[in-house]
């Protein structure tokens, strides 16, 4: 979804500020941070004891969705233009893959009762996969888009080819990634629950989905 509303709001228009703006945090709040952490509760440690899950503070967390909407608004900024650039699309690509993989380590970090460790190779690997997605999904609508008669079709391809280069970096990762119990953590109540996590997903995905229709208008 927020591939698709990343991609619909550039093709309205790659040279209004605004809607770079829109399409970065869609890409970087709702498509990176939100992925990023429903995958996570996805993950059940042990055999599912509440005291042992993966607990997030709250102040990485937060950092780490401010981040990659910095980065993926100085993407879009140096990709976006409505004279395609075969460098500018490249280079957007490659800022855009490395802002997606910051922000899944830089979440990482919000975990508050492990300590962490990767595996190089699947480490350069998940970093690769989301660069090379990213490179191809944004050379593709830029340089492409002059000569679509399906837009939607086109914009629907870009959003898959993109959302499933950043997600597979993200699992790509998490193959890698050992865990370390740091604490039994018998009161998790001060930190943000999987159910916060998952009301905050759904409240930013209805905000952005509302203001995409909008656009559209």
């Amino acid at each position: 979804m927020g591939r698709l509303i990343l991609i619909s709001n550039l093709y309205a228009d790659v040279s209004s500020s605004f809607l770079i703006l829109a399409a970065s945090i869609s890409m970087g709040g709702i498509a990176t941070w939100c992925m990023h952490f429903v995958g996570d509760c996805a993950v059940t440690l042990g055999t599912g004891q509440p005291q042992i899950q993966i607990v997030f503070g709250s102040g990485f967390t937060v950092i780490s969705i401010l981040i990659p909407i910095i980065i993926e608004l100085v993407a879009l900024w140096v990709a976006g233009s409505n004279e395609a650039s075969i460098p500018r699309s490249v280079l957007g690509g490659v800022l855009a893959g490395l802002g997606a993989c910051g922000m899944h380590y830089l979440g990482q970090f919000g975990i508050v009762n492990y300590d962490s460790t990767y595996d190089v190779g699947y480490l350069i690997g998940a970093t690769a996969l989301a660069i090379v997605a990213s490179v191809l999904s944004l050379f593709a609508f830029f340089m492409l888009r002059a000569h679509w008669h399906s837009s939607w079709l086109n914009r629907a391809f870009c959003a898959v080819l993109l959302a499933s280069g950043i997600s597979g970096m993200h699992w790509l990762s998490s193959i890698g990634t050992t865990y370390r119990l740091r604490r039994w953590d018998d009161d998790i109540s001060s930190h943000i629950s999987r159910t916060t996590i998952v009301t905050v997903v759904i409240v930013l995905v209805s905000c952005l989905h509302k203001f995409a229709g909008a656009a559209d208008l």
